[in-house]
Order: structure tokens, then C-alpha cells, then sequence
């Protein structure tokens, strides 16, 4: 008899989307609890059905139980090509749908009142850089010195902070266009200038704690709803929201989708309209209203 944890170290190699220590949290901490002990032939899909709805009862995002049904579908995918069972059952549960709620982004005067909040805090170039960039908390909390250029005003985004277990690690971004380069604004420039000047220990990264090492992405987090709160931002709002900042202004400004999706990292620009599609209509009729100023001269009239 074969239990699905007989053997699951090959298993990891066929879970390409998250990293190695992340699939084994999410087996250990998860699936293996309540899959562990069942054998292969006895598995059954009401196995996998009460897993998700015991996940989503205990106050689980849907986007992390279907993390957890992707991986269990997977390493049964595995099992059946070593013929280990006839079927992969997990294709028939139906995995819970991930709710994917309209992005609202920030207003530019929340913007303000955030940015006013942390103007004496030691992480404030940290919120500016992200605003004005639109990095993912881990890609800011990741970026060295040595990838900074404060002459061309120009970064390289080439590895990102996770933390898993309280574990905080630098690794390689998970995809090729998540490694790019992003032109920073004059004042973002400016800004991580002070930044290096008032840098007090040595360390290779642009922000770091009192001893030189990384932030810890949780501890970042725990601040950001301090500040959040403190400048009255709405109650919904995540650091991800920064991000969403940046794409909606600069889709507002006129940008091509084409070149938001390369600055921000999205593998194509089919992922930055499926996101902020919504927002594409708001950008039209501003450029609708930029047109009025074609018609309202001398030459119409001519």
C-alpha cells in the first residue's frame, strides 16, 4: 500500500510556480495533515472537497487553497504517470474560484496625506520607491546597492526577499520579466541619494534594519498598516496598493500598456489589462477631454 507521502521528494521538481521552501510549508503545514495518512487507492474527491472547505472555514484566502489544490492535483498527476493510480481525481474537484475584486487605486491626495505621515520615518524612501516605480514589496525590500545607478537614475530589479517559517531569504525573481530595468523620476532619485547618505551600517542593501540585514517582509507589512491607518487610508488598503497607484497614474498620464507591463513585470501586457481593465476606460476619456483642445481654436472655424 501507498500512501501519497510515501515519497514525496521528486514531487517538489514538478511544482514550478512556487519556490521549494514554500511547497514544502504548504505540504507540511496543510495537505499532508489531512492527506498523510490516506492511501492512494482510498483517496477519494470528497477527500479534497472537505479539504478546501476545512481551509476556507478556518479564515484561509481562497487564493491560498487553491494553491493547495493545485499542488495536491499536481503531485497526483505525478502519481499516475508512475502508474500509482488510474485516475488523477483532483481533475474533477473543483478548485474554489479566486474572487478578483475591480482594483481601486489610491486617490493622489491619499497619496499625499500617506507620504506626508511618513516624511520623518526612517522607511519613507522605501513607500516613495514603490509608488514611483511600481516594485512588489519583495523587489523593493530585495534591491542592492550594487543595482542602484543614481547617475542615469536607473535600477535593476534582479532578486526579491520572501519569508517563509520567519525565515527571511534573498532569492532570483520567479520569472525572465520580473528581471528588469526601471528608470526612477528625479525625485525618487533624489530621495534614495538621502537614503545612502544617511545610511549609518554598511550593508549591500538599499534598506535594511540596524544590523545591515533585510527587512523582514511581515515586519514591513506590520508597519505599513501602522502608517496606513495613521493617515487615515481607507480600511481595505495593502501595501500591493501602491503598486496599483503606479500603474493607474501612469495609465492616466498616457502610457502605453505596453511599457507599464514591462516596468512593473508583468509577463504581458494580457496580465496588466486583465487587472486594470476597468481603468483603461477612465484613461480614454481623458484623452477624449485632450482632444476637445484640437477643436476649441481658430482652425475649426476655418
Amino acid at each position: 500500500p501507498v500512501s501519497i507521502f510515501s515519497d514525496f521528494s521528486g514531487l517538489h521538481k514538478i511544482i514550478y510556480r512556487l519556490t521549494f521552501v514554500t511547497q514544502t510549508y504548504i505540504i507540511e503545514k496543510h495537505i499532508k495533515p489531512a492527506l498523510g495518512s490516506v492511501l492512494l487507492t482510498k483517496l477519494t474527491p470528497s477527500h479534497l472537497q472537505n479539504l478546501s472547505a476545512k481551509k476556507i472555514k478556518e479564515g484561509y484566502s481562497r487564493r491560498t487553497v487553491k494553491y493547495i489544490h493545485t499542488i495536491t492535483k499536481q503531485m497526483l498527476s505525478q502519481a499516475k504517470s508512475w502508474n500509482l493510480v488510474g485516475t488523477n481525481i483532483a481533475e474533477v474537484v473543483s478548485c474554489p474560484k479566486v474572487e478578483k475584486k475591480p482594483v481601486e487605486p489610491l486617490t493622489q491626495q491619499e497619496v499625499n496625506n500617506f507620504l506626508s505621515a511618513l516624511k520623518d520615518d526612517p522607511l519613507y524612501s522605501l513607500y516613495v520607491l514603490i509608488l514611483s516605480t511600481g516594485l512588489r514589496r519583495g523587489e523593493a525590500l530585495g534591491l542592492k546597492w550594487e543595482n542602484v545607478d543614481l547617475v542615469e537614475g536607473v535600477i535593476s530589479v534582479k532578486g526579491i526577499i520572501t519569508s517563509v517559517k520567519g525565515k527571511t531569504t534573498w532569492g532570483e525573481p520567479k520569472t525572465a520579466s520580473s528581471r528588469r530595468n526601471v528608470g526612477l523620476p528625479d525625485f525618487t532619485k533624489s530621495v534614495l541619494i538621502d537614503q545612502k547618505l544617511k545610511q549609518t551600517v554598511e550593508s549591500e542593501y538599499v534598506f535594511c534594519t540596524s544590523v545591515g540585514t533585510p527587512y523582514s517582509p511581515r515586519n514591513i507589512l506590520r508597519h505599513f498598516k501602522k502608517m496606513a491607518k495613521l493617515s487615515g487610508l481607507p480600511e481595505e488598503t495593502t501595501i500591493h496598493s501602491l503598486r496599483h497607484f503606479f500603474v493607474s497614474y501612469a495609465l492616466s498620464q498616457g502610457v502605453p500598456v505596453k511599457d507599464v507591463q514591462e516596468i512593473v513585470g508583468h509577463t504581458d501586457s494580457r496580465t496588466t489589462l486583465g487587472i486594470y481593465a476597468h481603468l483603461m476606460a477612465g484613461a480614454k476619456k481623458e484623452a477624449a477631454k485632450k482632444m476637445n483642445k484640437l477643436f476649441d481654436g481658430t482652425a475649426v472655424q476655418q
